[in-house]
């Protein structure tokens, strides 16, 4: 996952961000409150790990006055350990406060949860199982997926286009969840190319959002759903 850092000791700063990043996430940090809001709207990472005392600040201002760009899973680290701490993270946003100094139990829950709800964002998309179009001609070749695939009608195409993307990353971050505690070093390996098929996909997300539609609309067009008019012959 992206995670975001905002700790103002280095010593700490400088362990978690090694301890994150050997198991297979990324990471980037920031050590003041005002470096974190500068940074919240380009920052598109999937957890937040705020210190709540900073230098000129606090993380319950920073969830207050923060812009990211997308819903962030927001993990509190502190040494305030009141009932009143607590309440007042839960009312800022936080999922999660966790008291220094803290293990990696309690880290490892609290990510993934968060990795749990990422998964669980990401919208299953039902393809019903309707009868493959017919065609006059068959489609040259031995290949019988080819030949499947290439009868689909453009609507058909959109919704297997988006259903396989979807279910692709989903798949892909439960499997991390497993792999990063049986093999860490693997775990590190595969979330890369997780994470750089990630960015492949979010610049390419507008391309692909119109070419679905696109797909949609000539589905629609061609009136594919209604029925074949009779041959002249037929008559």
């Amino acid at each position: 996952m992206r995670i975001f850092v905002i700790e103002n000791h280095p010593d700490t700063l400088n362990y978690l961000k090694m301890h994150l990043e050997s198991v297979g996430h990324s990471v980037t940090t920031a050590c003041t409150m005002q470096a974190a809001l500068a940074a919240s709207p380009t920052e598109n990472c999937d957890v937040l790990l705020s210190d709540l005392g900073l230098p000129d600040g606090d993380g319950w201002q920073l969830m207050e006055l923060a812009k990211f760009p997308q819903p962030v899973y927001a993990v509190a680290m502190s040494g305030f350990a009141a009932e009143s701490d607590f309440a007042r993270s839960k009312a800022a946003g936080f999922r999660r406060h966790i008291v220094k100094p803290f293990g990696g139990e309690d880290l490892r829950e609290a990510l993934e949860e968060a990795a749990r709800e990422i998964a669980a964002r990401l919208p299953e998309i039902h393809v019903p199982n309707a009868p493959l179009t017919k065609r006059k001609k068959p489609v040259s070749g031995k290949n019988p997926v080819a030949r499947k695939t290439a009868c689909l009608t453009p609507g058909q195409i959109a919704d297997r286009l988006h259903h396989s993307t979807c279910q692709n990353l989903v798949g892909a971050h439960l499997l991390l969840c497993v792999l990063r505690d049986k093999r860490p070093q693997a775990a590190a390996e595969v979330r890369q190319l997780v994470e750089n098929a990630l960015a492949a996909l979010d610049e390419a997300s507008a391309d692909l959002g119109a070419l679905i539609k696109e797909l949609r609309t000539a589905e629609e067009g061609s009136g594919a759903t209604s029925e074949p008019k009779p041959s002249a012959s037929a008559v």
